[in-house]
């Protein structure tokens, strides 16, 4: 084995301050690295709370619309069509297509049920509503 010798070595450094100085600046530049990645953490598990509370929000939301699903009565609407469409549609129809009409009319009239007859009514007073604006 060999023999190991306290001996000193010295090295000389020319302009110590300016070495000093970015040593310092390096600690620096480190530290602040740091304290931002720091900063990162604290922010990535605010942001991991967040989204919990939401899920948690979401889910009560969810609950709570199917109870108000579940008392109110099943009904199927009708979205209105625009007025412009509407117009468009009814100015095309060919002669062909009123005389299928007239028979698929014919053929499926069914009793007016009471939700039936109040969305026509609903429907005869939003048209007039139009006219009016």
């Amino acid at each position: 084995m060999k023999e190991q010798t306290n001996e000193m070595f010295f090295v000389e450094i020319k302009e110590p301050s300016n070495v000093r100085r970015e040593v310092l600046e390096s600690l620096r530049d480190i530290i602040s690295a740091l304290q931002r990645f720091e900063q990162f953490k604290h922010i990535k598990h605010e942001k991991y709370e967040q989204i919990q509370k939401l899920r948690l929000l979401m889910r009560q939301a969810s609950k709570l619309m199917g109870n108000m699903k579940s008392y109110l009565p099943q009904a199927n609407f009708k979205t209105p069509v625009p007025e412009k469409e509407a117009q468009k549609k009814e100015a095309k129809p060919s002669k062909k297509d009123k005389q299928q009409k007239g028979k698929e009319k014919k053929q499926e009239r069914k009793p007016m049920t009471e939700l039936d007859r109040l969305q026509a009514e609903l429907g005869a007073i939003e048209g007039k509503l139009k006219q009016l604006s």
